[in-house]
């Protein structure tokens, strides 16, 4: 796929060069910004002087009890802190704790609570999307739905995007989110311009964002039919038993099944649990940033749109990725930050964004 040169990490550090595919095709730039909805965890990731505790006793022994807990699993000697009072104690062992961890594990230690436990140490892992854009592009399935003999595979394709957008909950450049915020921002500077190539240009740019927006409301409308498993399995077996069927995309729609009968609930949003993330006066990098459709990395506003976004994010602080969360308010056997689900999304969602890229940068699918 087209990748993007990601913003920078949290320590301000400059962003990873762009990725290329070599040759033909340009590579891309940067990523995106949105609320912790969605999130599956209602429980405060506060600092320890942050915590409302309504009886303290009650949670220093929670804590303690869950500090017998982690260093059994770990085998790590418990700190002594007999000498320290309420609430040094609590803060010094978690700190000698985390930074133990850290190295032994690489997993990240903090104090938590929640309506059910009062303070309890939990062990956090991000998972990494590799600073990278995914965003989808539209404009292919725009030049796939004009040929008759494609039938099968854009039913297909609106069959997938329908998945991603009403389950998944990726974004999409024509809601009110933070792409469709990039292109309104493309048209008023482009009908502010008063110093550009001309009016004939400018009517070309017009020409061309009224062609994004309009194909874009039409998809949209399509991939906003509720998704069903049954009639994704029917549109699938119709391309494979089609002229047009890949052997390679059919690998990827197989793929994404499986993913639709494991998963059929799941969100993104699931992976990231509200209250996580701190504020940062930077801004966050919010999902909806790096994962979107969007309309096209081939078209007359390419270098502008990515410039933007790519500038954009480099303004912003700590990119917003999915957690696994393991407490340790009761005895734990074994450590729990496996990853399933998001390794197989992110690939797939890869693997879309290559197949369709490759209809956006080849001539030969647009005669």
């Amino acid at each position: 796929m087209e990748t993007l040169s990601a913003i920078q990490k949290t320590n301000g550090q400059t962003g990873l060069a762009p990725r290329s595919r070599g040759g033909a095709k340009p590579s891309a730039q940067k990523r995106p910004h949105r609320f912790d909805r969605y999130g599956f965890l209602k429980y405060r990731f506060l600092p320890f002087n942050g915590f409302c505790l309504r009886d303290w006793r009650k949670a220093e022994t929670a804590f303690f009890q869950s500090v017998e807990n982690i260093c059994t699993l770990y085998e790590m000697d418990r700190p002594d802190v007999s000498g320290l009072s309420f609430p040094q104690n609590m803060m010094v062992c978690h700190q000698q704790i985390a930074e133990k961890l850290e190295r032994k594990t690489g997993v990240t230690c903090r104090i938590m609570q929640d309506s059910f436990r009062p303070a309890t140490l939990a062990t956090t892992k991000r998972f990494d999307t590799g600073y990278t854009l995914y965003y989808i592009p539209v404009n292919a399935i725009a030049w796939i739905m004009g040929i008759p003999e494609l039938k099968p595979l854009f039913n297909l394709l609106c069959n997938i995007c329908a998945y991603f957008y009403q389950v998944i909950k990726i974004d999409y450049y024509r809601n009110y989110c933070y792409l469709q915020s990039t292109y309104s921002m493309i048209e008023d500077w482009i009908n502010d311009d008063d110093e550009g190539k001309g009016e004939a240009y400018r009517d070309e740019q017009l020409q061309e964002l009224e062609r994004i927006k309009n194909f874009g409301d039409l998809f949209l409308d399509i991939i906003k039919k509720p998704f069903r498993v049954n009639t994704f399995h029917k549109v699938f077996m119709a391309y494979l038993n089609s002229y047009c069927c890949d052997k390679g995309f059919a690998n990827l729609a197989m793929e994404i099944e499986k993913m639709v009968v494991d998963y059929p609930a799941r969100s993104i949003y699931d992976s990231v649990p509200n209250g996580y993330y701190e504020f940062d006066e930077t801004g966050n990098i919010h999902i909806e940033q790096y994962l979107s459709f969007y309309w096209s990395a081939n078209d007359m506003f390419r270098e502008v749109f990515f410039d933007m976004v790519n500038n954009d994010l480099n303004e912003s602080g700590e990119q917003i990725e999915p957690i696994t969360v393991q407490w340790f308010d009761t005895p734990q056997q074994q450590e729990q930050h496996n990853f399933d689900y998001e390794p197989r999304l992110f690939a797939l969602i890869a693997e879309l964004i290559d197949f369709l890229t490759d209809y956006d940068y080849d001539d030969k699918h647009h005669q």
